[in-house]
């Protein structure tokens, strides 16, 4: 235990953390942790690098951000859980790694990981291609599919080719190379797409290594007047919150058995437990949504009627996809519970054709309690809108009666405006956070504007800005001089940094500097760090080849995008006002 208290500190060692995959693990590892324990997760989170070219910027910057892995080699952590995929270039990552968990007997569990790491958790990446592709030929009838495929170097995508192949020739439909592209798995894969598109002008469905991919196909079927979903059938894979923002919303293969962090969660605390694991390979399924229009959930006029709790149950899971075997916090509203009771009287009455006015009033407020407590979160609006269609339908033919109708169909109106309303809130609350933020980045850039202002005292007078960066929690680590990282093949960090500053709750505190010194053993057990939340997310704050420090958060879901950005400007001001800088 790295405290006195027995408080565990988890590290979840991944990459690029403003990829909705890598948004979706760190998520689910976070609402996996048991309320009752004292567990505090750290992402490092570095950047995929595919080139070893000395010469390239990007390779040089991204090999200097990597330098947050190295707080491992100095950082005692309880456990870890690598998620740095199958590409070569992370494989080095992670081989560099593998001495020092070794070294320290460090408890560690691998994310979609080659399958020799174990333990380790991964996707079954052939069940659910089998099932679309099941679908789309005996169904559809298509027989002309292709793929948006990945890099050679990552595992992951060539086995999904792999089985995208087996499962066209089980079907009778011979493959081809014309059939498949490959691409970077990025947004910006529009150049793959048009390739592809220009190959197969009459293709009928295209599966998508990730749904990432997917972004750049439907910028480039858009650009030539095609819709997913009317003119080609279009399915991704991780089933991320992007399948759901898109539009018209992407069909997407996803786990059907828990997510990854979860999973790797409950497994890496086993093992600290002394408990014996073995490797998880997560089943997974389509999930339908425009692009594709695919529902597993069917149910008959009777099933419905009965409205016994695993009908209901099931109802749930297929429209609320994300919420799937979700931490549910004691003073939380057990959302699957409270839709269970709106449903069970709401199909108890269009059974006895009659509900009354009390009924009626409590199952308005249950809804109402429903969708303010966060429940369009786990879906998008195209899927819950058409699943409660569904169920609107088919109670309307079921029962008769025009008085319970009129109700019923009132309530289901009701939740159709409740989750506009929500969609809408949760939109606004967006818009306005971004704009604060730029706000509050623009006071803080004009304040340090003062070229007057250079070095030690420019980054005392940053330090007294620090809470205009727009983090209500949230500590800024310096060392006591820049690392100079010119040699990028040999960076070595010192043993002590400083903590200058912290944000708790929007308000600024600043060490005194008898307080500051930190050995980067204890950069995670500060006091100062105790922040509300479970977990914290550090970044470094780097510019040119001057390494200044690092800026450890509280963990946020709406800060991950913005963080990179942030130390960027950050440290570009430390530069500036530093005597390296050109007059």
């Amino acid at each position: 235990m790295n405290n006195a208290n027995e408080r565990l500190v988890i590290g979840l060692i991944i990459e690029d953390i403003f990829t909705d995959f890598a948004k979706e693990t760190i998520q689910s590892a976070m609402n996996s942790i048991p309320q009752n324990k004292d567990i505090r997760l750290v992402v490092l989170s570095g950047r995929h690098d595919d080139t070893t070219d000395p010469d390239c910027n990007e390779h040089r910057y991204k090999t200097i951000y990597n330098t947050i892995y190295d707080i491992g080699r100095f950082y005692r952590f309880d456990g870890l859980i690598i998620a740095l995929g199958n590409t070569e270039m992370s494989l080095r990552n992670l081989s560099d790694m593998d001495s020092w968990i070794k070294s320290a007997n460090i408890p560690a569990v691998y994310v979609a990981a080659p399958k020799d790491r174990a333990p380790s958790v991964n996707y079954d990446n052939e069940m659910g291609i089998r099932e679309a592709i099941d679908f789309l030929v005996h169904v559809n009838g298509y027989t002309n599919i292709c793929m948006l495929g990945g890099r050679d170097d990552n595992a992951d995508a060539m086995e999904r080719r792999d089985a995208f192949i087996r499962s066209l020739e089980e079907n009778h439909i011979h493959f081809n190379e014309s059939l498949y592209e490959p691409s970077d798995m990025s947004v910006c894969s529009q150049d793959a797409a048009r390739h592809l598109l220009f190959r197969n002008p009459d293709v009928q469905a295209i599966f998508c290594v990730n749904d990432a991919v997917a972004e750049g196909l439907y910028d480039v079927m858009k650009s030539r007047g095609l819709t997913p979903g009317r003119d080609v059938l279009v399915f991704g894979f991780d089933n991320t919150r992007a399948a759901g923002e898109l539009s018209p919303t992407l069909a997407s293969i996803g786990s059907s058995g828990g997510k990854l962090g979860q999973i790797a969660v409950d497994m890496l605390l086993d093992i600290i437990a002394g408990k014996e694991v073995e490797s998880v390979v997560v089943p997974t399924r389509l999930y339908g949504k425009e692009s594709l229009n695919y529902e597993i959930f069917e149910f008959t006029t009777i099933e419905m009627m009965r409205g016994n709790e695993q009908f209901i149950n099931r109802m749930f899971d297929e429209c609320f996809y994300r919420y799937h075997k979700e931490d549910i916090n004691r003073e939380d509203v057990n959302l699957k519970r409270l839709f269970y009771e709106i449903i069970s009287r709401m199909l108890r009455a269009s059974k006895m054709r009659y509900i009354s006015i009390e009924d009626f009033t409590e199952v308005q407020k249950m809804v109402e309690i429903f969708f303010r407590n966060g429940a369009m979160e786990y879906t998008d609006a195209t899927k819950f809108i058409n699943s409660i269609g569904r169920l609107q339908g088919s109670l309307n033919s079921a029962n008769k009666s025009p008085a319970a109708n009129v109700m019923l169909n009132r309530l289901f109106l009701r939740m159709r405006e409740m989750a506009i309303r929500a969609i809408s809130i949760q939109s606004i609350r967006e818009h306005r956070l971004m704009d604060n933020g730029r706000e509050q980045m623009l006071e803080f850039l004009i304040e340090m504007s003062d070229h007057r202002v250079r070095d030690e005292k420019a980054q005392s007078l940053a330090v007294t800005k620090f809470d205009h960066l727009g983090y209500k929690n949230a500590s800024l680590f310096l060392f006591d001089t820049p690392v100079i990282c010119d040699d990028i093949d040999r960076i070595e960090l010192p043993d002590t940094i400083n903590l200058r500053c912290i944000t708790r709750n929007g308000e600024l505190y600043i060490l005194p500097e008898e307080r500051q010194i930190c050995p980067m053993s204890r950069i995670f057990d500060r006091d100062e760090l105790n922040f509300p939340g479970r977990g914290t997310l550090i970044y470094p704050i780097f510019y040119s080849i001057y390494l200044y420090g690092f800026m450890v958060n509280e963990l946020i879901a709406q800060d991950m995008d913005r963080g990179e950005y942030i130390t960027g400007q950050l440290a570009k001001v430390f530069y500036c006002t530093s005597n390296e800088a050109p007059r």
